[in-house]
């Protein structure tokens, strides 16, 4: 039980991470994009 709890929160984390990681770059990216049009 406690094995599998922690599984999950594992995965979780990992998929979660992910995600930030994504909006973080993305967030950059168009920030780069704005800087380069002016």
């Amino acid at each position: 039980m406690y094995f599998d709890l922690s599984q999950n929160t594992f995965i979780f984390y990992k998929i979660e991470m992910r995600f930030i990681s994504i909006r973080v770059s993305g967030y950059f990216f168009t920030a780069g994009n704005r800087m380069v049009n002016i």
